[in-house]
């Protein structure tokens, strides 16, 4: 079915108007102004090419991508393009809006920079009168718009981390970040604290958490145009970070550096930022799951904890009772006898059950399909993991992606 753009765009505008001064743009592709429904467009189309953001936007211009433009004095736009036949047909824009971060959002400084342009007096007031009226919104929200704009442009889904962020030359992340406020970077460590104690604690209760740190950063800041680059290194480090923790909290070092390497492998390997934020997702959980069983089960013997720990690290993995009872130096009558007595359940059984965890996991923190989770975890067809599924959960697999 065809997409009606124009029909998106009009219950879009009205939508974000209910959230406040946030205005809808369209250029051709010739960069031409077609529509707006901004009260001040004439100064605000102005000041979206003095400071040359429309320039840079065409010579950016990426098909089926989330884009924001920052100008020099602090001014941003969320944009998207729509294509015809592969050209460039359309270019849409909601904004201009100062971020909660931008720390050049300061009038004086703007006016400052207006200066140097050397404009008229009745200009300058003009674009100072219609700049104090905007908006200062929070980047996390922005972020959302960007990326709500582009699917009803092109139909197509993205996520924060595939966001292209065209930037002037004086108004880098470096610079910005550099400047922010003693409470904003105390606000990023204390999150950040709060997550990594969740992983040393073993806390189930950290999805409260998880949403505060997403709202509060974006992760760590690298110079780079390659925005795939930048999400890769976010992720790997906040993988070591939750390794660290969780090597605090009780986990082995064999196992929680194991677990650790392969997520970065994983992550060195991923092919787009959906990818990499599910990654993420499924990394974090991962270690807190593994604290949490950790923790509450003290009494099993260092080897019986050794064996799950393997079981839980190649839960992907065909296992075969044999070869395990052989890695550990056991027969696999004395492996199997030994678990049962110490885990209370059978060796097949704790076997399923870690694939059932992983399930879970996948679920909430994946798009993958019923299908591929089962067969990512070996169970012989779709309907035989969602028997499983039930019998151990309670609820079908789509049920319980459904109640998270």
């Amino acid at each position: 079915m065809q997409m009606d753009v124009r029909q998106n765009l009009q219950l879009y505008k009205d939508m974000i108007q209910c959230a406040g001064p946030l205005y809808l743009w369209a250029y051709n592709d010739c960069g031409r102004l077609v529509y707006s429904n901004c009260p001040e467009e004439e100064v605000l189309a102005q000041v979206f090419e003095l400071f040359g953001c429309k320039k840079r936007l065409y010579d950016h211009l990426l098909p089926d991508t989330p884009m924001q433009i920052a100008s020099s004095i602090g001014l941003q736009w969320c944009a998207a393009a729509e294509t015809d036949g592969g050209k460039i047909k359309m270019v849409y824009l909601i904004g201009p809006y100062f971020t909660e971060n931008s720390v050049l959002r300061n009038m004086e400084l703007a006016m400052r920079q207006l200066q140097n342009l050397n404009l008229s007096v009745e200009t300058t007031m003009q674009i100072e009168k219609a700049l104090k009226a905007l908006p200062t919104l929070a980047t996390n929200i922005m972020n959302h718009y960007a990326i709500t704009l582009n699917y009803c442009v092109t139909g197509v889904q993205k996520n924060t981390f595939d966001i292209y962020n065209i930037t002037d030359e004086h108004y880098s992340t470096v610079d910005v970040e550099e400047q922010l406020s003693t409470r904003d970077r105390h606000k990023v460590w204390t999150t950040e604290q709060a997550l990594l104690r969740m992983v040393r604690e073993g806390d189930l209760n950290y999805a409260f958490v998880v949403n505060q740190a997403n709202s509060v950063s974006n992760g760590v800041k690298v110079v780079t145009n390659e925005i795939l680059g930048q999400a890769r290194t976010s992720v790997i480090v906040f993988t070591s970070l939750c390794c660290r923790a969780a090597i605090e909290g009780g986990l082995s070092p064999e196992e929680g550096y194991t677990l650790g390497d392969a997520y970065i492998q994983r992550v060195a390997d991923a092919k787009d930022s959906t990818e990499l934020g599910e990654l993420s997702n499924t990394m974090y959980a991962d270690f807190v799951h593994r604290v949490h069983r950790c923790r509450t089960n003290p009494e099993v013997s260092k080897q019986i904890q050794d064996c799950c720990a393997y079981i839980e690290l190649h839960a992907e993995e065909e296992i075969p009772i044999d070869q395990l009872a052989k890695r550990f130096g056991y027969a696999e009558y004395y492996l199997t006898k030994k678990f049962k007595r110490e885990m209370h359940t059978s060796l097949t059984n704790y076997i399923k059950y870690v694939r059932i965890e992983r399930a879970k996991l996948l679920l909430t923190t994946t798009g993958l399909s019923l299908q591929e989770i089962a067969d990512r975890l070996h169970f012989c067809s779709r309907s035989y993991f969602g028997k499983i599924f039930h019998e151990v959960v309670g609820c079908s697999p789509l049920e319980y992606r459904q109640k998270q």
